[in-house]
């Protein structure tokens, strides 16, 4: 069954309100839940004191209609004075001797001015500005000459009071049939779009993300879902980009959550809006998003945190010779041995580069697969498309060959539209012939900075010594004041294969294990040997332990536990990493060991 449209009336004049309810009950579509009589001075009290959920739309005339409309969001309907009611008005004053004044209010005038020019009948019609001023107007009109006037409720009551003759403008039966038919056909269309709107509501409520709606002045025209105070802060903020920009997006962290802003300019009835679309993700730790394999952080996480600060003294010289590097908006490729801090590196190149609002994605390419790698080169919401967003790819070295190939084709495809900045890091060998290296460079325009061995740059090793000294004494509450002039040199002369994290490895050992206020060089001494000793033997163990020297005369199911056994031990025990590695499934391994 069809739902009845809820129809309040307001009707200015006591006859018409008449005609209203009897006109109602002859329709099916129509329920006139109240009709009240109200002129000018009392029809916008009714509707405000009137529930607005007993009711759809409203039905008025004249002034009463357009007062109405100033105190209410529903649609006001006016019932028309048509042609045939003013025909029989001209007719009944046709023979009249006086001078006729017609007061009305725009909405009336308008009609009856075009049908007296038709007619050629002099008649003078005046506009009602303002119902405050309509007892003057009246006065001049009588002061003019005019003996009668036409006019609705308000204007024929007030010529009333100053014996002034007037008629009344009557709406009949068929125009106020006329004004149902409109609130029906009307209506009809409405709840149609309304309906629309409904299933878009719905659609866009079950999912993750609020929509605002904004004008480029920063008026909210709609919302849709909860979207905080600072939230919106942001958006606004984002609006002067947009005078330029057709989209913007942007990535934030906020209380254990990721903030995606995705903001779209369009033009909608001659005027541009930006449609901002927001989504907040759960991160699963302080810094571990939804997809393993990235984390995220803010400039505040990194620059309070007591490894970043230890390490940022050390990596100093090195920033300060690559500042043209750094300044550049092409990505950047970090190279360097192992140990070489080539990962805290790239996060002091965020720091230095990064505006406050900035945020860094880290991806770790050991754990990179491909499901990560279609989201981060292909969804709309990946940081890759985010503004004010850094990506540092750490060890691009662990991916294999074909992996690495396929990534860098994909990313040289839209390397120069990305609004975020990209850092790249890859570990390399004493021995390697860089043949990686030289692919990122022949793929990716980007420029490297070469962490150079520790070995190749005895001259720093005395001030990064005392520099990490202070740092210790900073963290630990030590109190270590020197380092004596031979174990500068004892640390000097040594190889270091783990480079800087071997030589903050040594100096962390010898001031816990510091007999005074001062490291000497017997305590040097001893722990280079012992780190020697301890490298000597892990070398012993990877020659050994090498696939060459597996027994292929066993089983196939001998050797692969053998395989998978060797992997584990190399990951530390760590199935999740030592299945990656083999290529295998975490249930696969479980498998396997089981046998």
């Amino acid at each position: 069954m069809q739902k009845k449209i809820r129809v309040l009336g307001v009707a200015p004049y006591e006859t018409m309100l008449n005609t209203m309810i009897r006109v109602a009950e002859e329709r099916k579509d129509i329920e006139l839940v109240e009709a009240r009589y109200g002129d000018l001075e009392n029809g916008a009290e009714i509707v405000r004191a009137y529930d607005p959920d007993k009711y759809d739309v409203i039905l008025s005339r004249g002034g009463t209609k357009l007062c109405i409309d100033k105190v209410t969001d529903k649609p006001v309907f006016e019932i028309p004075v048509s042609y045939p009611d003013l025909l029989n008005i001209f007719n009944l004053v046709r023979g009249y001797s006086g001078k006729i004044a017609i007061l009305c209010y725009p909405n009336i005038s308008d009609q009856i001015r075009r049908l007296r020019d038709i007619l050629q009948f002099d008649y003078d019609i005046f506009n009602i500005t303002s119902w405050n001023d309509l007892q003057s107007q009246i006065e001049q009109i009588q002061r003019d000459g005019y003996s009668l006037v036409i006019g609705d409720a308000i204007s024929v009551s007030y010529a009333a009071r100053c014996g002034l003759q007037s008629i009344l403008l009557v709406s009949g039966t068929e125009s106020i049939r006329a004004a149902f038919d409109d609130i029906a056909h009307v209506y009809s269309y409405f709840t149609g779009i309304q309906k629309e709107n409904g299933y878009l509501k719905a659609y866009f409520s079950a999912g993750d993300s609020a929509i605002l709606c904004m004008n480029l002045g920063g008026g909210t025209l709609f919302r849709l879902g909860s979207v905080t105070a600072a939230v919106e802060k942001t958006c606004r903020a984002i609006l002067p980009l947009m005078k330029k920009s057709r989209e913007y997006s942007l990535q934030k962290k906020a209380s254990g959550h990721l903030i995606l802003i995705r903001a779209v300019r369009l033009r909608h009835n001659n005027e541009d809006c930006c449609y901002f679309t927001i989504s907040e993700i759960r991160l699963s730790s302080a810094h571990r998003t939804r997809y393993g394999g990235m984390d995220v952080y803010e400039r505040s996480e990194l620059l309070n945190s007591d490894a970043g600060r230890s390490v940022a003294n050390l990596l100093a010289p090195t920033l300060n010779r690559h500042k043209d590097a750094l300044r550049s908006s092409l990505p950047l490729l970090i190279t360097g041995e192992i140990g070489s801090e080539k990962n805290a590196f790239a996060r002091q190149v965020f720091l230095r580069c990064s505006a406050p609002e900035d945020v860094l994605y880290v991806v770790r390419c050991g754990e990179l697969n491909r499901k990560l790698m279609w989201y981060l080169l292909s969804d709309i919401q990946s940081p890759l498309f985010s503004h004010h967003t850094f990506v540092l790819f750490e060890n691009l070295q662990a991916l294999s060959a074909p992996m690495l190939l396929m990534f860098l084709q994909d990313l040289h495809d839209f390397e120069h539209s990305l609004p975020s900045r990209l850092l790249f890091t890859f570990g390399i060998k004493p021995d390697d012939d860089l043949s990686g290296v030289h692919r990122i460079l022949e793929t990716l325009t980007c420029n490297e900075i070469p962490l150079a061995p520790l070995r190749q740059q005895p001259e720093d090793i005395h001030s990064q010594t005392l520099l990490f000294i202070n740092e210790l004494n900073r963290i630990n509450g030590n109190t270590i004041t020197g380092i004596e002039p031979e174990a500068i040199g004892l640390l000097e002369a040594y190889p270091w294969p783990y480079n800087l994290k071997g030589l903050q490895r040594v100096l962390r050992n010898a001031a816990e294990n510091a007999h005074s206020a001062w490291i000497t060089s017997a305590d040097i001494r001893k722990i280079l040997h012992q780190d020697a000793q301890a490298e000597l033997q892990l070398q012993a163990k990877q020659r050994h332990e090498t696939p060459q020297n597996l027994d292929l005369s066993r089983t196939l199911e001998e050797i692969e536990t053998d395989i998978v056994n060797r992997v584990l031990n190399e990951e530390n025990m760590n199935q999740t990493r030592a299945a990656k590695r083999l290529g295998v499934s975490r249930t696969t391994l479980w498998r396997i060991l089981k046998k």
